[in-house]
Formats: structure tokens, sequence, C-alpha cells
């Protein structure tokens, strides 16, 4: 719940009101191997099924998508979903034992910086880590959209992604 209230708003109506609303839309990010910082990370619901999920906010850093941003969501409902959860915990340093500690450790996994591929198939879209680039952000050296390289870096076959 919000500690903001309806009077606490009603001083902007009038700008609100006059606010246009129109442009502010970017297309998506395109499908490629992106270098970002782990900028915000919590757990919470997924808004259908009311299954605890681990949701990142990722920023982009690499040279043509800086500043835009991707998202991961780890579901947190069965034995493969923990498996994925489990591998981006460890790629990014976080061992723990039991599922139960990670609230204690969200903070460890901010300002990360990582390397992921991002993949579409259909109207789905996906966020893979794929290494551990630093735990200390640092400027990026990449030239290009992928990394200097026209294509994206093959990945494994389509089969193998979860949707």
């Amino acid at each position: 719940m919000s500690d903001v209230t309806p009077e606490d708003l009603a001083e902007f109506d009038e700008d609100f009101g006059s606010a246009s609303g129109e442009g502010g839309t970017h297309e998506p990010v395109k499908d490629g191997t992106y270098t970002v910082d782990v900028e915000a990370v919590e757990l919470k619901r997924t808004k259908n099924t009311d299954r605890p999920m681990l949701a990142w906010m990722l920023r982009i850093v690499s040279p043509g998508n800086a500043g835009r941003v991707l998202f991961r969501n780890n579901v947190i409902a069965t034995g493969k979903n923990m498996e994925y959860l489990k591998k981006d915990l460890y790629l990014c340093g976080l061992v723990i034992t039991k599922l139960s500690e990670l609230p204690d450790h969200l903070e460890q996994l901010l300002d990360l910086r990582i390397k992921v591929r991002k993949v579409t198939k259909g109207e789905y879209e996906n966020v893979y880590f794929q290494e551990l680039v630093s735990a200390e952000p640092e400027v990026v050296e990449e030239e290009g959209y992928f990394g200097g390289q026209d294509m994206p870096p093959a990945g494994p076959d389509d089969d193998s992604y979860p949707f």
C-alpha cells in the first residue's frame, strides 16, 4: 500500500491534465548479446498466478543501446525454474544452500555487470545470463550493436528455450 494519498497528488492535477501523453514509445531492444548492470532486484509475485519470483532490472551499458532496460523474471514454481534460478544466482557469485536465505542476500546482486542474451520467440521475450563480467561496473569497450559482431553469437538450439 502506498503512503501517497489523492490529496498529495491533487496539486499536480492541472499539469497532468495539460500533458500530451504522446511519444515516449520505444522499439523493443533487438535480440542479441548485451552487457548490463544489475540496477534492481526484488522478490515479488506474478500477476496472474501469484507465484513468487525474483525480478531483475538490467540497465544496458553496451554502445548503441546504453541506458535501455531489460527485465528478467525467475518464477519460482517448478524444479526446472529452480535450476534456472540457481544457475543465475551462482553465475552472479551468490551461493546459498536454501532458497529461504535469498531475501537476506538480494543486495549482493546489485551493481553486478553481466553479459546477457536477449531472445524473442513469438510474442515472448527472454533474457538469459551468460557470464559475470565484473562485480563492479566499469566502462565497456565494445563497439557496435553486438560487441563488434554483425550478428548475435550463436546460442543454444531453439528447442532449449523454456517458452
